[in-house]
């Protein structure tokens, strides 16, 4: 059974629905973990916001149309997140963690210049870190990616490279999180990846 419930629908209108389908969806790719981290396909879809902002679409990517903006920072917290699918995660084996970012003051048109060596204050670059969380159980985080020093075309890249713990690959909810730059600075994001890395040998 498929039910399709609609409401909160002003009284007094009616609705026309048409065309509704149920398909499936294409099998995570177990060396790529983000899904639509280029916004190419110009929206946000499998990305949210992490506790708190609003996420759009932001014309002018990367190396594409398309990246991600995040305005309504409140606190420094407030970042981007993505579910991981734990049942393509292999332990034991390395994936290397990386996005390019630009920053904006709160007007989003002027540019704000974090300070890659900061560990606190209000020039502290954005991170990137992982969220194993059991229902009713604390949550348990950790830092996988940091700024590096130098910008590329005017965006800065976060980088790093992770091994998953065992009780990351078994946890019920983990997630990637995009976060810490400071209080009202408007995030945009690109090139968002985990990938596995590949023996060369």
């Amino acid at each position: 059974t498929c039910a399709l419930p609609i409401w909160k629908y002003e009284e007094g209108h009616d609705i026309v629905i048409d065309n509704v389908a149920v398909t499936s969806v294409e099998a995570q790719d177990p060396d790529k973990l983000m899904n639509n981290g280029d916004f190419s396909s110009g929206d946000t879809r499998h990305f949210k916001p992490a506790r708190g902002g609003v996420i759009s679409t932001y014309a002018g990517g990367y190396d594409d149309d398309f990246a991600l903006i995040m305005t309504g920072r409140d606190a420094a917290y407030y970042g981007v997140r993505q579910n991981i699918d734990t049942n393509v995660l292999e332990e034991g084996v390395s994936y290397t963690a990386s996005a390019k970012f630009k920053l904006f003051q709160s007007d989003g048109t002027t540019p704000f210049d974090c300070e890659p060596t900061a560990v606190a204050g209000d020039k502290i670059c954005p991170v990137m870190f992982l969220k194993a969380q059991e229902p009713g159980v604390g949550a348990q985080t950790r830092l996988i990616g940091s700024t590096l020093g130098e910008k590329d075309a005017d965006w800065n890249t976060i980088a790093g490279n992770v091994v998953f713990f065992h009780n990351e690959v078994n946890a019920p909810s983990l997630s990637l999180i995009i976060d810490r730059a400071p209080a009202g600075i408007v995030m945009v994001l690109d090139n968002v990846g985990l990938t596995k890395v590949t023996s060369t040998a």
